[in-house]
């Protein structure tokens, strides 16, 4: 996720969130890449979850993800774990 795809995360975000309380899930299986525009649209999607009363997860994301997340310190803001469903 990079400037170029950041905005449409945050428009599929915005389009899932329903106003209920709960979890919020989103699977990042299949994201390879994330950048400081990614990151930022991450942030702000939790911002907007927890508004709403709701815990966003983030399931299952690749190691490079991960990494990024683990680095600027989000795996201990938000909830970030595996999918072992899958």
């Amino acid at each position: 996720m990079d400037v170029a795809s950041a905005t449409a995360f945050e428009r599929a975000v915005d389009g899932a969130l329903d106003g209920q309380g709960g979890e919020f899930q989103l699977d990042f299986s299949a994201l390879t890449f994330t950048d400081s525009t990614g990151v930022r649209s991450v942030m702000q999607a939790h911002n907007k979850v927890a508004s709403l009363g709701s815990r966003m997860v983030i399931l299952s994301p690749t190691a490079p993800v991960l990494r990024v997340l683990e680095f600027m310190g989000l795996d201990q803001v938000m909830d970030v774990r595996d999918d072992a469903r899958r």
